[in-house]
């Protein structure tokens, strides 16, 4: 009794924290052999006899089939069910192999701990396992997420080698999906299964170029998290670049070139041209894949600086998925509504830029910033599909055949967009 109370105590107490996975199907195929020892002769006699118990054996046996079901929920409410149904045992009848049982029950109840774990641990459990393959001997450390609605950390990696001290390592900022549990909530019931096409989405900016380096790790469909690279990270752990946010970027005219808050038609030539390039590449981007909380939200897209501290790129950080046209959407785009309403933007170089230039300035804009990376557009769909597909191989719950509808309906945009913009006649 004495023994299996300390496995319990050490498996909720120490497991949480060494053990970033747990091993059902391992853990199942061990509760059905030691039931099979029950079976034949499990129960020891005060005679010094064995006995066999079928009954006990086959409750044993039953209970642990419900641990292989899918849902999270349902596992923990297995686990624990055979949790305690052990401990009945171990109190009730006198077991013939005890090593072997306390050591099952420990196992068990350290499952227990690991389904039941608190939001944050799951993450950065998940986080540390995965990335700890990446960069080997390295050291990660989590910070709390500084943003944004979904639950989330950030992690600092250090790889190995490189000294801890100042902005040393690579930043990565890890979330829940956007259906997954809000950092206000925590709360397990209000996750719902991954939207693939978040992913999708995630990977084609990567693969595009205006988007960080994105990765994927995951306990289940609902427990799923998404980490990407801070964008003021380089190839090296010990440089970083100058980044702002949109909205950082407005408090600094001198890089923006003009005031929002102050802006007038005439200042047009002013306003740095990569800054206007990103807008109007990011509205015809959202306008193709249906994007939502992006031109409109401030801090989901950053405009990285080169060396010199100029403006050189561009990063889309984040984004919502909204309501897909099959079309061109083209007609919005001129007219600077649409779905997006700039023309009531606030934002009076957005304004500018998205709905009252010009009609011929803002098509010959798009045409300049679009139509040379049409190639480079599909192979990225193409690219990031196929990173999507493949998980499904261990999530095999993905939509995946909805993703492959959205893939044909964003090539076809993509194509659609290109021709109305080489098509398009210029008003005199």
């Amino acid at each position: 009794m004495i023994l299996r109370k300390i496995c319990i105590l050490m498996a909720l107490f120490l497991m949480p924290i060494i053990r970033a996975d747990v091993d059902l199907p391992a853990l199942v195929a061990k509760i059905e052999a030691f039931a099979a020892q029950l079976r034949d002769s499990g129960l020891e006699l005060d005679d010094g006899s064995f006995k066999k118990d079928p009954k006990i054996a086959d409750q044993l046996r039953l209970k642990a089939s419900n641990l292989t079901q899918p849902n999270p929920s349902s596992q923990k409410k297995a686990v624990k069910d055979i949790m305690l149904y052990m401990d009945t045992i171990g109190r009730t009848f006198p077991v013939r192999d005890k090593v072997t049982f306390n050591a099952l029950l420990a196992e068990v109840t350290s499952a227990w701990a690991f389904l039941n774990r608190q939001p944050h641990e799951m993450l950065q459990a998940k986080a540390s396992e995965y990335f700890s393959r990446i960069f080997p001997k390295s050291t990660i450390e989590f910070f709390p997420k500084l943003s944004g609605d979904q639950l989330g950390n950030r992690a600092l990696i250090v790889p190995q080698g490189v000294s801890k001290s100042g902005d040393n390592g690579f930043l990565y900022h890890i979330k829940t999906h956007r259906r997954g549990l809000k950092s206000e909530t925590g709360s397990s019931t209000s996750a719902k299964p991954v939207n693939v096409t978040e992913l999708f989405v995630y990977k084609f900016f990567q693969h595009l170029g205006i988007g960080p380096e994105v990765h994927f790790c995951w306990d289940n469909e609902m427990d799923f998290y998404i980490a990407t690279k801070d964008v003021g990270c380089t190839e090296a752990p010990t440089v970083r670049a100058k980044t702002y946010s949109y909205g950082n970027l407005k408090e600094a005219p001198l890089l923006l070139g003009a005031d929002p808050a102050a802006f007038e038609p005439s200042q047009e030539s002013l306003v740095n041209p990569i800054v206007v390039q990103g807008l109007v590449f990011i509205d015809i981007i959202s306008r193709i894949f249906g994007l939502t909380d992006l031109v409109t939200n401030d801090g989901n897209f950053y405009f990285i600086c080169d060396d010199s501290g100029s403006i050189s790129d561009f990063k889309i950080i984040d984004f919502d998925i909204g309501m897909i046209i099959h079309g061109t959407e083209f007609n919005g785009f001129l007219e600077g509504n649409g779905p997006y309403q700039f023309a009531n933007s606030r934002d009076l170089i957005i304004r500018h830029f998205l709905a009252e230039r010009c009609i011929n300035a803002r098509v010959k804009t798009a045409q300049e910033v679009f139509l040379p990376k049409v190639d480079d557009i599909i192979t990225a769909i193409d690219r990031a599909l196929q990173d999507v597909s493949q998980l499904q191989g261990t999530i095999p719950s993905l939509n995946i055949g909805y993703l492959e509808q959205y893939h044909q309906v964003v090539k076809a945009n993509v194509h659609a967009f290109s021709e109305a913009l080489r098509g398009y006649v210029f008003k005199e």
